[in-house]
């Protein structure tokens, strides 16, 4: 499962799409998916002159934030 979601998540091209992972992620993931998960973290640096925000609808809440520190913590050794 925890590979899986790394697969989905490197092939989802929209940030809803992204979004509608991060369950998933956060109850499978393991320490393979925290570096996808934390380059969605960057808001800033895309579009024209990189001057949009990136993953904009990752950032309203956070969602993003409490997935990685689920996986965090729960692969902790």
């Amino acid at each position: 499962p925890a590979l899986m979601v790394l697969v989905d998540l490197r092939s989802a091209n929209s940030c809803e799409a992204k979004k509608a992972l991060l369950p998933r992620a956060k109850e499978n993931g393991d320490e393979r998916v925290l570096p996808v998960l934390r380059k969605l973290q960057n808001a800033q640096g895309c579009g024209f002159l990189g001057l949009s925000e990136c993953w904009g609808c990752l950032h309203r809440d956070n969602a993003l934030g409490t997935t990685i520190e689920a996986i965090e913590e729960r692969t902790k050794k």
